[in-house]
């Protein structure tokens, strides 16, 4: 059991120092709900952002846009569709508390669940989110809404897991 604690540790470790290497994650940590762990995994899972030329396409890669089922003039929006189910994952578990803490998210967390449910609101939160993220990596500027505090211990806690 000793030997598994140390290997985590060792890996945490290996995580947090390429992490402190990488412009996209110290941009990333700056959104609520995203510490250096969640930003490596969203920033390697993204690769090159040039690669997404909108907003919309990276976001349809993250599946989190609805499917649109469309005969003659019926429209409606289904389920999620597939996407990288990492970043998804991630940002689902980051739009949760975003939508607790961060001001601007949690006035559009309660907007919209006044017509959906809790778990659609929470998939809206997230879909904003990367669409910032987009924003974020393509401009390469940290999150406008940040608590400069918050980021500073999310950064001093990224190199205190380097050492």
């Amino acid at each position: 059991m000793e030997l598994l604690n140390s290997e985590i540790s060792m890996i945490g470790q290996r995580i947090a120092c390429q992490a402190a290497q990488n412009e996209s994650v110290r941009i990333l940590m700056s959104m609520t709900g995203i510490d250096y762990f969640s930003a490596m995994v969203i920033a390697s899972e993204i690769g090159d952002i040039h690669r997404f030329d909108t907003p919309s396409r990276l976001v349809s890669w993250a599946g989190l846009c609805p499917s649109v089922h469309q005969s003659g003039s019926s429209l409606y929006m289904g389920r999620m569709k597939q996407g990288n189910k990492k970043v998804n994952w991630i940002l689902t578990q980051a739009a949760q508390t975003s939508a607790r803490t961060d001001e601007r998210m949690k006035q559009f967390y309660q907007r919209v669940v006044r017509r959906y449910r809790h778990s659609i609101a929470i998939t809206h939160v997230a879909n904003k989110m990367i669409i910032i993220i987009w924003h974020m990596l393509t401009n390469r500027t940290l999150y406008n809404e940040r608590k400069q505090n918050l980021y500073d211990a999310k950064l001093k806690r990224m190199q205190s897991a380097v050492r």
